[in-house]
């Protein structure tokens, strides 16, 4: 029969890889940004990370805010594409643990594991929209991935039946845009700990 574009259910298939961001100095010395991506809706979660520790920390935090608490969502598989880094034989195992059967590649994509490989770019150029809009520096480079991952999962996608957005088919509910900022403007912070009046109260900022 003709093959599948996606898969059909929320955490049937989930697709992991790592982009690894030219060689300059990092928030929290970040050396790569780890992405999962789920097949049926799109939607995608990253990470920074700059350790093994680190790596798992940040899969335990995926798995507990974003998988358990949803009975719609179960995980059964996850792939990747084979790249020769050390770190996705740690995905693997952590996966094999959590009892997610591994898959060289998608059947429905052809041999072609290109389910996050095809998010990496516009992410990518929204970040640097970001950093550039906003005169900031590559160093916060983590904050904006992250910050540009959320708020694209946020737009309706024609992928999906009734272009709902990734958000609204992984979390089954709409999203609220009231705590969205402007990311990167100026702001000022307030210390509460300064007690004396003729002290400076608050020091500027920007919002990450």
């Amino acid at each position: 029969g003709k093959p599948r574009d996606k898969s059909e259910l929320p955490g049937a298939l989930v697709a992991f890889d790592f982009w690894i961001p030219p060689r300059t100095a990092a928030l929290y010395s970040v050396s790569a940004i780890f992405g999962l991506r789920d097949d049926a809706t799109g939607m995608t979660f990253v990470y920074p990370v700059s350790t093994k520790a680190d790596l798992e920390t940040q899969l335990n935090k995926w798995w507990r805010k974003e998988v358990v608490p949803f009975e719609h969502i179960t995980v059964k598989n996850c792939c990747c594409d084979h790249e020769n880094v050390n770190l996705t034989e740690e995905v693997r195992a952590w996966f094999e643990k959590k009892g997610v059967e591994f898959v060289p590649s998608p059947p429905h994509h052809k041999q072609r594991t290109n389910i996050i490989e095809t998010v990496w770019r516009p992410l990518t150029a929204m970040v640097r929209k970001l950093l550039g809009d906003q005169d900031i520096v590559d160093f916060y480079f983590p904050a904006a991935f992250t910050a540009a991952c959320s708020r694209m999962m946020l737009l309706p996608t024609r992928r999906n039946f009734g272009c709902g957005s990734p958000y609204m088919l992984w979390y089954n509910r709409r999203p609220k845009g009231e705590y969205i900022r402007v990311w990167g403007s100026r702001c000022s912070v307030k210390n509460f700990g300064v007690k004396n009046k003729l002290e400076q109260q608050a020091h500027s900022g920007r919002y990450l």
